[in-house]
């Protein structure tokens, strides 16, 4: 704390106070420090200093002191819990200062209104409830200062009748001072030490120091809404001045009288400040200069006046500042000149006089502004290599002298080596060139010298050729190519154009090669190559796999094509197969399915085995045919046959038992090759056959004969050997497989009647209909007739097909089996319609269960209209059963011939009887089912299932018993099986429905 009274000070404090009535003078320093002491003084005058310190803040009012009239020293008021002075209304004067200091209850300064002089300063401190100074009105010394801090006055008017103020005024952080309009009214015009005006929040200006024209010291910092400084107009000498952090502070007019400082000068961070006009007539600042972070700031052109600074000029961090200008008349910097980070700072031209004849005595630094002091420009060059070299001449006068920007002298300017001997290669050449001025700063710039190479190489390509296939086209070849420049080229492939093509390896090929220089320039020259194929494609080595087919049953045979294509320019050639035969695909007897070839691929075919009944036999012709798309198309053609075939007899003719049936068929093999032959009846019964081998221009021939003893129905196959062990052989006769039959006119019938189940397939007008088909057949041979007669009755409602005959060709029984042929009609269609009808009586082969086939077809044409087993050979043995009630009966006279060859089996055997019979059968009641056997001791077992194979009863017979049973069995067939050992009898039993 500032001392305020005397560098000697004694100060009495007083505890306890023995008061005399009548003194009137305290002579000393005196200091009360609580109501008490406060409420018992009595003095008129204190010669020395008084205190008044609130200990404890004791001291609420000053009353006590209301007959002080003047004190000799000083007067402090501090820490009290006063709202007034009002005891203090007699006090006229004070010999030293006035310290008010930390009375934070104190409102006013009313009971000072006798106090009419104080000999130094005024202190008013800290006090944050004093409003106002209106008690001060009676003042009218002139007093060595006023400072008045952290008090929320609004204004000074309680100092308007000052006389003067010699020493200083320091008004700061007070938060309501709106002006100085109090301080109006100072007579004198000269502050010898300083004017403080810090941190007002609210000040508004600064018009009442309007009278003061000369101060030692100024600041005016930190005033938040203050505009300018008019209030200064009449100064015209100042030693040095802050004008700091006034964010409103727009302009500095009021300084306009201000010719000279002798100290320094800081213009700093007033963000709104657009000018410094009121600068206008300083001429000279004896110590720093400093304007820096006034971001408004955009010229001192006001600054024309100044010549002398006596130590820095420092110019840094003003945003907008673009030029210094107003420095142009400036001669001398004592010391340091700093022009730093103005980012719009590109012109620098003020300083040219004080670099120029001027002086800088300390540092210079002129940096990180908008621009540099100084720019350096030279002129490019640009010229064209001299005629055969890669390179051009170019004197240093072409060259000339680069464009200074800068004007801070002294100026000084270098470059890098130019080229030896001016000569300059093709390319750019780079020349940095640097310029230094006076303030020490540099500038560089490269100076590019261009020689341009505008002339284009020479090319040569290689002569034109003909070649014969596109893969003898010579690769692409830059070496071939002859090329020259006067700096250097490079050989490029350019494209290859092809052109005239008909074909593959027919076109005519330019292709165009490019020599290209380092500085682009180019040539091109072009290779003409002609390709022509006139060589067609060769094919050699054609033969199949197999060259025969056989046996002909319709059937597709893998055929694999060995050939060999070859040609000089494709590799890949293109390859047709194609494939015709002699016979037409669907023609009489052939099978009449096609197609009757397929192509795989061009070396894998399928044919089918099959051919006309008459004619020679089939010859398949198979051609491939290629071309390499250039030339005439290449065939060659080989053959694969199918010849084959038993020419007689007629396959389903029918012979009287004892007959000998004569047997032809023909074949095809090479030539060169030698056969046997034989005939097989059955699969078992061989027949010696006679070979007549084929020719190239015609067939080979076997023929043979047979006697047969037993009626029946035999297929018949020829074989035929090569040399080498292989055979092959015919069974069919044109599309039909080769059947004999042999009958006995008086060998027995056959009858039935009843219905089976057509599956799907069988009517071949309609393959998906399936059902119930009715049957009704009877025949038989009369003594000693050619043909058997009878009929046959055949409808199939689910398919709306009906067929009756009564014409047969023939009836052939062979123990349980029986097959009959004749002609018949379709009922409301053609007549004259083939059928071939095999059973099976059930109750003869052990089975119980009795079968049937029938196939209705035309002979002539081989067209099949129907068959329940299609595709399985005539002679084979029927498959379907025949439905619930239903039945076939096969009677055959002829036992002893039938049943020759189990006779012969069993001739060597001691025969043991297991006998099995159910009567009556059919019944409409029961059954009575002896069992006859041998076998007394083994166990006999007796199950009956019905069609569908259900289990409807089982029981263990005694041996030579007779069961009852079928009492409670619904009308139907039943199959009765009997075991007893290796012993198995089967019978089937009808209950009839009453």
């Amino acid at each position: 704390m500032r001392k305020l009274f005397y560098s000697a000070l004694i100060i009495a404090t007083i505890s306890t106070i023995s008061f005399n009535l009548k003194a009137q003078v305290y002579n000393g320093d005196l200091t009360l420090t609580n109501q008490a002491q406060v409420d018992g003084f009595n003095y008129t005058s204190v010669t020395g200093n008084l205190t008044l310190y609130g200990a404890n803040s004791s001291i609420s009012n000053l009353n006590g002191l209301s007959e002080l009239q003047s004190i000799g020293g000083g007067f402090e008021i501090t820490n009290t819990l006063l709202t007034n002075i009002d005891g203090l209304s007699n006090l006229e004067s004070i010999g030293n200062s006035l310290l008010i200091r930390g009375n934070d209850l104190l409102t006013n300064l009313n009971g000072f209104s006798g106090l009419t002089s104080v000999a130094r300063g005024l202190y008013f401190l800290g006090n944050h409830a004093l409003v106002n100074f209106d008690g001060l009105l009676s003042l009218s010394s002139t007093i060595e200062g006023i400072r008045i801090s952290v008090c929320p006055m609004v204004d000074l008017n309680g100092f308007s009748n000052v006389g003067d103020v010699t020493g200083f005024i320091e008004l700061e952080d007070n938060p309501n001072l709106t002006n100085v309009d109090g301080l109006q009214g100072l007579q004198g015009a000269d502050v010898v030490n300083s004017i403080k005006i810090n941190n007002n929040p609210l000040l508004q200006n600064i018009n009442g120091l309007s009278s003061i024209t000369r101060a030692g010291g100024i600041q005016i910092i930190g005033n938040q809404i203050l505009p300018n400084v008019d209030g200064l107009a009449h100064l015209n000498t100042v030693e040095s001045m802050i004008v700091s952090q006034n964010p409103a502070l727009t302009n500095i007019d009021g300084l306009s009288n201000i010719q000279t400082m002798s100290g320094s000068l800081w213009i700093r961070s007033n963000s709104s400040l657009a000018n410094i006009n009121g600068l206008s007539g300083l001429k000279t600042i004896g110590k720093e200069f400093i304007i820096d972070v006034d971001n408004s700031l955009s010229n001192i052109d006001a600054l024309t006046s100044l010549t002398t600074i006596g130590t820095n000029l420092i110019i840094s961090a003003n945003s907008h500042l673009v030029n210094l200008d107003g420095l142009q008349n400036l001669t001398e910097v004592g010391n340091d000149l700093k022009v730093t980070f103005n980012h719009d700072l590109v012109d620098f031209c003020g300083l040219t006089k004080l670099f120029a004849t001027g002086t800088i005595g300390g540092v210079i630094d002129i940096s990180h502004n908008g621009a540099n002091t100084i720019a350096i420009i030279p002129t490019d060059i640009t010229v064209n290599a001299d005629p055969g070299v890669c390179s051009a001449l170019i004197t240093t006068a072409v060259i000339g002298e680069p464009t200074i920007n800068g004007c801070l002298a002294e100026i000084t300017t270098s470059h890098s080596d130019f080229a030896s001997g001016d000569t300059y290669p093709v390319g750019n050449t780079y020349i940095t060139w640097s310029a230094t001025d006076g303030a020490g700063n540099t500038a560089t710039a490269v100076q590019t010298i261009t020689v341009v190479d505008n002339q284009p190489p020479t090319i040569t390509c290689a002569a034109n050729i003909t070649v014969s296939c596109a893969s003898d086209v010579p690769t692409i070849d830059i070496n071939s190519v002859t090329v020259s420049d006067n700096c250097s080229a490079v050989v490029t492939h350019v494209s290859d154009d092809t052109t005239n093509k008909t074909c593959a390896n027919r076109f005519t090929l330019t292709r165009t090669y490019r020599a290209t220089d380092p500085a682009g320039n180019s040539t091109d020259c072009s290779q003409v190559i002609t390709v022509f194929d006139n060589v067609p494609p060769q094919i050699t080595g054609l033969a199949p796999s197999q060259s025969s087919l056989w046996p002909p049953n319709h059937t597709m045979r893998d055929i694999t094509l060995n050939y060999t294509v070859t040609d000089n320019c494709v590799t890949n050639v293109n390859t047709n197969v194609s494939i015709t035969s002699n016979e037409s695909v669907n023609g009489v007897a052939d099978g009449d399915t096609d197609p009757d070839w397929e192509i795989l691929d061009n070396n894998h075919i399928r044919l089918r085995a099959e051919r006309a009944a008459n004619g020679t036999g089939r010859v398949y012709t198979i051609t491939v045919t290629v071309t390499d798309g250039c030339n005439a198309p290449v065939t060659a053609s080989t053959q694969v046959v199918v010849v084959h075939n038993i020419t007689g007899p007629q396959t389903g003719h029918p012979f009287r038992v004892g007959s000998t049936v004569d047997f032809a068929g023909e074949f095809w093999d090479k030539p060169a090759n030698k056969h046997t032959a034989k005939w097989l009846l059955d699969g078992s019964t061989s027949v010696r056959g006679t070979v007549s081998e084929p020719t190239t221009n015609k067939n080979g021939k076997v023929t043979g004969s047979y006697k047969f003893n037993s009626t029946g129905v035999y297929k018949l196959q020829m074989n035929v050997t090569d040399q080498t062990g292989v055979t092959s052989y015919a069974n069919t006769n044109g599309d039909l497989e080769e059947i004999i039959v042999v009958y006995d006119p008086n060998g027995g019938y056959t009858y039935g009647g009843g219905w089976f189940n057509s599956p799907a397939g069988a009517l071949k007008s309609d393959v998906f209909a399936t059902g119930k088909v009715s049957y009704g057949f009877t025949t038989n041979y009369f003594k000693n007739s050619t043909y058997p007669k009878g009929e046959t009755q055949f409808e199939f409602k689910v398919g709306n097909f009906e067929f009756n005959a009564l014409n047969f060709d023939y009836l052939s029984i062979s123990g349980a089996k029986a097959q009959c042929k004749g002609t018949g009609k379709i009922i409301g269609g053609q007549s004259g319609i083939n059928f071939i009808m095999t059973v099976i009586d059930g109750d003869l082969d052990g089975s119980g269960i009795d079968k049937i086939r029938t196939k209705i077809y035309n002979k002539n044409t081989g067209q099949v209209y129907y068959d329940n087993q299609p595709g399985t050979s005539d002679a084979a043995n029927p498959t379907t059963d025949v439905g619930l009630n239903s039945s076939v009966v096969v009677q055959n006279t002829m036992s002893t011939v039938t049943q020759k060859s189990v006779i012969n089996k069993e001739a060597n055997e001691i025969p043991k009887q297991f006998e099995v019979k159910a009567l009556p059968n059919p019944t409409y009641a029961y059954f009575t089912l002896s069992v006859k056997s041998d076998n007394l001791n083994s166990k006999i077992k007796m199950r009956v299932v019905d069609m569908y194979g259900r289990i409807i009863e089982t029981k263990n017979v005694n041996a030579n018993s007779i069961v009852k049973i079928g009492e409670n069995y619904l009308p139907g067939v039943y199959i009765v099986k009997v075991e007893q050992e290796d012993n198995e009898k089967q019978i089937k039993v009808i209950k009839l429905l009453r």
